[in-house]
């Protein structure tokens, strides 16, 4: 039994160090929270939601994501059926992206708290 484990411990390593891919994603729609209303709004590509596009990169040990903002550090989790991303913005916020492989699906989470007001976004879509 503790062979099996080790076995499979390994075989986890030996997969998350030889990944390496990149995605290209467009985010279709979202919901957060409106700055002037401190409400939760959906909003659609139309609405100005062109400008969340991003290219995700990990090469098994390193990984970024490429957006309008510029290039940000990412922390790579493989799963299973998932490849999940954790970014630690400059003013100390986290940002969680999830990208499912089998249907190159995506989904951005957002969460700042601001000058006492809790702002949050999460955004869907897909990836090539």
């Amino acid at each position: 039994m503790k062979y099996i484990f080790i076995s499979i411990f390994l075989f986890a390593i030996s997969i998350q160090t030889s990944f390496g891919q990149s995605f290209t994603c467009d985010f279709d729609y979202g919901v957060r929270t409106n700055k002037d209303t401190n409400k939760f709004e959906t909003i659609f590509e139309k609405d100005g939601l062109e400008t969340m596009k991003a290219t995700y990169v990990s090469d098994g040990k390193n990984s970024r994501v490429i957006g309008a903002n510029g290039t940000s550090p990412l922390t790579a989790l493989l799963g299973y059926d998932r490849i999940d991303f954790i970014e630690l913005t400059e003013s100390g916020n986290n940002n969680y992206t999830t990208i499912y492989f089998d249907d190159n699906s995506i989904v951005h989470s957002r969460h700042l708290k601001l000058l006492g007001m809790l702002y949050v976004g999460q955004f869907y879509g897909t990836c090539k």
